[in-house]
């Protein structure tokens, strides 16, 4: 994406009258700096974040972005770009990009209806401004009797609709679907007000596009847990390759962090701490903000990671990445099973190799299936990593866990198989063979894949969180320590991995 083009330049304002809309209509950007009068009392300040969200939602009017998620700090002017200026700014242009035009609907939701409600009076006011009338009145008229504070619409059946998460919605649809702020900030540490969301968007929200291969879903929100909804959206996997399939992200945290785990390719800062918006918000600002709000709470409305950059057994800034991993060297792809599908745990797999006295995390598969997805992916993922790679599981206390583990067996004849009880405490087992002083030591690198965001982020969390990854990565960890040691002193008859009392 184009972020710069040449008329953003152009003195708006000191543009020929003619000239104005056309440019304005060209460029969303363009269009905020002119319409800010009409929407916001205070002056306008730059921010080159704001010219980067405007080419992510100009694009989502050509159709180069379906799915996009903006995660962004609390008074970024996020509501008041995506919720006010954008359906104004769709609905007044001539174009033939798919999402433009008074043709357009959107369907507008918030964690509160009030929210929705606010936005969609300020749109409909900057619509219905002398100064819009003015510049682009010629293009459409609202409704008279489907004129509301949460619905009003074009001549040309286009709409806007303000609903809560929630809301019902039977029958309702529309070209543009955009969640702003879709969890609330005082239940993000509740598992069941979570769960409400992500059921909400799962079974009510996921499927109301007009036209599911041309339409765009946006969320936008400050990060408040790892399973808020773009949390949730970032780590799941999808089946499909196709666009549809596919999130386009932007994160923006108020510091630069060069090894942030969602870091964005448009962020154009350079320098460790610089921040977002500094014309606006100061480090003074930021540092009365973190003291206030914890370091934990910080880390996730404003930093866009959930999870606190110091602190914790593993901290972000230790991880090590490479593009390649040796070929040579001991691997296993060890095993963490969800107690049940769908209930919010993940079954895990990870590989991990050891060259050299380095270790390489190569693969991480992190899903949600029912016990026979999980026999398959386990099955899958031996015959693609081959014979040579041993399989970790494991063993449940009680006869099921044996049963598990001889069925897994002969499920897997010919690999090598191995297995062994998960005993003493998770916080235990994560530092029983040093692997945290290795990650600190950077004796733990990343191969780079889409997996390393949710991977650190769970990792940085621990104990508190998800702990399918922990679990994974400390069961393959105290599995290749053993067997190196037991290669370095094969004659002191070291007993055998199942028989180790933490793996």
């Amino acid at each position: 994406m184009n972020l710069a083009p040449d008329f953003l330049t152009y003195d708006l304002h000191g543009s020929p009258e003619h000239g104005r809309a056309e440019l304005a209509e060209r460029s969303l950007y363009l269009f905020i700096r002119h319409m800010w009068p009409q929407m916001d009392p205070a002056p306008f300040v730059d921010g080159w974040h704001i010219r980067v969200i405007c080419e992510h939602l100009e694009a989502v009017c050509r159709g180069e972005i379906k799915r996009l998620i903006i995660n962004i700090p609390p008074r970024h002017c996020k509501s008041l770009l995506v919720a006010v200026a954008y359906p104004a700014w769709c609905w007044a242009r001539r174009s033939d990009d798919p999402l433009s035009g008074p043709a357009t609907s959107f369907l507008y939701a918030s964690y509160a209806q009030n929210l929705s409600t606010r936005d969609s009076r300020k749109c409909r006011a900057l619509i219905e401004s002398d100064l819009y009338q003015k510049r682009w009145g010629d293009r459409f008229k609202i409704i008279s009797d489907q004129n509301t504070k949460t619905r009003f619409e074009t001549d040309a059946m286009g709409y806007r609709l303000a609903t809560s998460v929630g809301g019902a919605l039977t029958g309702e649809g529309a070209s543009i679907i955009i969640l702003d702020d879709p969890n609330r900030a005082d239940e993000a540490e509740s598992p069941v007000k979570r769960e409400a969301v992500l059921e909400w968007w799962k079974l009510t929200m996921s499927n109301r596009l007009n036209a599911p291969a041309g339409g765009a879903f946006i969320v936008v929100q400050q990060r408040l847990h790892q399973d808020d909804l773009s949390g949730y959206l970032l780590n799941k996997k999808t089946e499909q390759d196709d666009d549809l399939g596919r999130w386009e992200r932007l994160v923006l945290p108020a510091r630069y962090e060069p090894q942030h785990p969602r870091l964005s390719v448009h962020d154009i800062r350079t320098s460790e701490g610089a921040l977002l918006w500094p014309q606006r918000f100061s480090d003074a600002y930021l540092r009365d903000q973190e003291t206030e709000m914890g370091s934990y709470g910080f880390a996730g409305q404003y930093q866009m990671r959930p999870a606190p950059r110091k602190g914790g057994l593993f901290e972000l800034a230790w991880w090590q990445y490479v593009d390649e991993t040796p070929a040579a060297g001991l691997r296993v792809r060890a095993w963490d099973f969800a107690a049940t599908a769908g209930a919010g745990s993940w079954t895990v797999g990870l590989l991990l190799s050891c060259h050299n006295g380095a270790f390489y995390v190569e693969d991480v598969q992190r899903k949600q299936l029912s016990p026979h997805g999980v026999r398959r992916l386990v099955k899958s993922l031996a015959e693609l990593d081959g014979k040579h790679v041993s399989i970790s599981l494991p063993n449940d206390p009680g006869q099921a866990g044996n049963d598990q583990v001889d069925s897994y067996r002969k499920f897997l004849v010919g690999y090598d198989v191995r297995s062994s009880p998960e005993s003493g405490d998770k916080k235990l087992r994560a530092t029983a063979h040093g692997q945290a002083a290795q990650v600190e030591a950077g004796n733990v690198k990343l191969k780079r894949a889409q997996w390393n965001g949710p991977f650190v982020e769970e990792m940085a969390m621990f104990p508190r969180g998800h702990d399918d990854q922990v679990d994974a990565f400390s069961r393959a960890f105290g599995f290749l320590v053993k067997r190196i040691n037991q290669r370095a002193a094969p004659a002191l008859g070291a007993p055998s991995f199942e028989e180790h009392s933490l793996w």
